[in-house]
């Protein structure tokens, strides 16, 4: 069911004076269980009789509501009590039903409200919407521009009356109203209008009863709004309701028979009836034997004589124990003060030892998620930087250390440190939040002083601190222009060293160290990858090495088999090409020497050498089939190398595939592990939350 989140009331509780009482008040009860407290006349019952006699449309409720509405005139506004539901959400349910905590309620809020006039003229309004009630406003801030509306002069109250208004109700108006300080009257055309420009809002002069109790069970069940009804109805928690339940007799006067009923019951405990026959008002209708009014009230009155003598004595007794008891409870009271001193100080001890218990367990035995912990290094320049260190949730690079670690490790003042960085155009962060080291019982101490605060300063991440360094002058670093760059170069690597191992090591985020692993598993993979490529391409280039020289091994088969079909090599020669290729070359220097001498002697041998080359047509003396097979043989040889090198080929496209394959699997997984990393994200908000509501508590264990 819906809970109350607010309750509104305008222009309502009009007394003799005709001024409102509430001129405008909302009730915020936030959806929770709350109690009001009023002064004596305030309006409690009022504003219940208005609350329950708008949720269950009884008619006596009704009329005393509209009693206290505003009346109708120029100038004048309708009075307006309605209120806010909220439905809880399925998230609100939940955190609002785990022990020791609360937060704010969210869910689809409804408004259901009356206004109108008083008296017999006209009928109230009904009307009901989904939203909050600053939907349908029923008040406007002064100054507002949205809302203004312009007055003829200064203190003029009075309005023109709307046509709409007065064919409505006699007290319409233009939307121009006097105002106090802060706020100003809504018009009601305006509020209408507002009313029926809000999708599946409801309003009618009256909406029918039943569609009315139908949307209003929607919220509240029937059986809580007749339990209310009749508990109003009753009186409510005001009695003076029965008190004046006076039933009227004929002929008699109306003090006589509030007598008769209310007060003479209380003196005489008999019956009103008995007692208005026994007083003997009527003369002869008294009954003999009966005691008469004015002996009944002598003799309590002695009665009550006697009682005040006895309570006399008993004061004066009492007063004497009073004394004894005054002396008593100042010893008492010393005592008292003796005990409440040791149980304070058992008191402040428990605490701190608890405190210290629960910062052990929180920091050394079972540290939270994400609350970075002390982890030394060994080396005081990198420890006293790590522990400037902090971690900034909602920035990037979350790890950042403070200007005074800067401080230490240059020894330059913190004002000096933010100045370099501001001429190196750098901006330190102040994150309003961030989280520290912890750990120890030296912080367990300070926790419990309070000396946990730590000056806030600036900010600054690894990037910021290299390239301050290194725009930084060695004076400036260490004080004298003449050192060597190699302190520049150590402090760099300090700072690098001391911002990797609070990464590695201070850090206990499961969410940050899952996510650098995958961010190094795919720049690993994206390694691998360009690994993999780089092996591609060279396999594409020898591909086309033995592409090449396989068309040159077939050029120079050709060239082979034409040189053996020519038959100027003898087998020996073709058998081994190298050792031919140099007898030719000896030959052809033979040859030229020769030639030089054959010159002279061509035309006396040149018959015979005409002989000599029919000789060699018609009768060669080598034969081909030695110089055939063995150039078969190679012609083989040559074709199970081209096979081989096909094979190499087609394993060099299957390690590709291999490769693309792994490609895609890897790809595969860090889409998982992303998927993963986005499931985890809400779980981390809600940490963030929780840390950041309660940073130094640890949330309960479930069973």
């Amino acid at each position: 069911m819906s809970l109350i989140n607010r309750i509104e009331l305008s222009n309502f509780l009009l007394g003799a004076s005709r001024t409102a009482h509430y001129r405008h008040a909302i009730f915020d009860f936030e959806g929770k269980s709350t109690a009001v407290v009023m002064g004596n006349g305030g309006g409690k019952t009022t504003i219940n009789n208005a609350l329950v006699g708008m949720m269950s449309r009884n008619n006596a409720l009704i009329g005393k509501t509209r009693a206290l509405m505003a009346i109708p005139g120029t100038g004048s506004v309708y009075s307006h009590i309605r209120i806010e539901f909220i439905v809880p959400d399925e998230e609100s349910s939940r955190q609002n039903s785990l022990p020791g905590l609360s937060s704010v309620i969210t869910g689809e809020k409804w408004v259901f409200g009356i206004c109108g006039y008083s008296g017999d003229n006209g009928m109230l309004y009904y009307y009901y919407y989904p939203g909050v009630l600053e939907d349908s406003a029923v008040v406007q801030k002064n100054g507002d521009a949205s809302e203004q509306r312009t007055r003829s002069e200064k203190g003029n109250d009075s309005d023109r009356a709307n046509s709409e208004e007065k064919k409505d109700n006699p007290g319409s108006d233009d939307g121009r109203y006097s105002s106090d300080n802060s706020l100003t009257l809504i018009s009601n055309s305006r509020f209408r209008e507002k009313i029926k420009s809000i999708p599946r809002a409801r309003i009618g002069r009256p909406i029918p009863r039943d569609e009315w109790l139908q949307a209003i069970h929607e919220h509240i069940s029937p059986q809580q709004v007749e339990q209310h009804r009749h508990f109003q109805t009753a009186g409510g928690g005001d009695k003076s309701a029965d008190l004046y339940k006076t039933s009227r007799v004929p002929h008699e006067a109306f003090h006589q028979t509030f007598f008769y009923e209310h007060i003479a019951p209380q003196l005489t405990m008999g019956s009103a009836l008995d007692l208005r026959e026994s007083a003997h008002i009527g003369g002869e209708d008294a009954v003999h034997g009966e005691y008469f009014l004015d002996e009944k009230i002598l003799d309590i009155s002695l009665s009550i004589i006697n009682t005040q003598i006895q309570a006399q004595n008993k004061k004066a007794e009492l007063h004497k124990q009073e004394k004894a008891i005054d002396l008593l409870n100042i010893l008492a009271g010393v005592v008292d003060d003796i005990s409440n001193a040791g149980t304070s100080r058992e008191e402040l001890r428990s605490a701190v030892e608890e405190t210290a218990a629960f910062m052990k367990y929180l920091v050394h035995d079972h540290p939270l998620p994400g609350i970075p912990v002390v982890v030394e290094t060994g080396v005081e320049i990198i420890d006293a930087l790590v522990r400037e260190m902090v971690i900034v949730p909602n920035m990037k690079p979350v790890f950042m250390i403070r200007d005074k670690g800067i401080e230490t490790l240059t020894g330059q003042a913190v004002k000096r440190v933010n100045e370099l960085a501001q001429r190196c155009g750098i901006n330190g962060a102040q994150p309003s939040q961030v989280l520290e080291i912890t750990g120890g019982m030296e912080s367990v101490k300070n926790l419990v002083r309070g000396k946990n605060k730590k000056y806030p300063g600036r900010l600054y991440s690894l990037d910021h601190c290299l390239a301050m360094l290194e725009r930084a002058s060695m004076k400036f670093l260490c004080g004298s222009d003449n050192e060597s760059e190699e302190i520049r170069d150590s402090m760099k690597k300090a700072v690098e060293r001391a911002f990797d191992h609070f990464e590695s090591k201070v850090d206990t985020s499961f969410f940050r160290k899952s996510l650098k692993q995958i961010q190094r598993r795919i720049a690993e993979i994206a390694v691998s990858a360009e690994h993999l490529a780089e092996q591609i391409r060279r396999d594409e280039a020898r591909k086309m090495d033995i592409e090449s020289n396989l068309a040159t091994f077939r050029s120079d088969q050709r060239c082979f088999l034409d040189l053996e079909q020519s038959g100027l090599f003898s087998s020996l020669e073709l058998e081994h090409p190298g050792s031919c290729k140099t007898n030719l070359k000896v030959e052809q220097e033979s040859l030229q020497t020769e030639l030089s001498d054959s010159v002279s002697r061509e035309a006396l041998h040149r018959a015979v050498f005409a002989k000599w080359q029919g000789f060699r047509e018609s009768s060669p003396h080598e034969s081909p089939v030695d110089a055939l097979a063995r150039i078969e043989k190679e012609e083989d040889a040559l074709k199970a190398r081209r096979n081989r090198l096909k094979e190499q080929a087609l394993s060099v496209k299957s390690r590709i595939a291999d490769t693309v394959k792994t490609i895609h699997e890897l790809n595969d997984e860090i889409e998982i592990e992303r998927n993963s990393l986005a499931r985890l994200e809400p779980m981390h908000q809600i940490q963030l939350k929780f840390m950041e509501k309660w940073p130094e508590e640890a949330p309960e264990k479930n069973p």
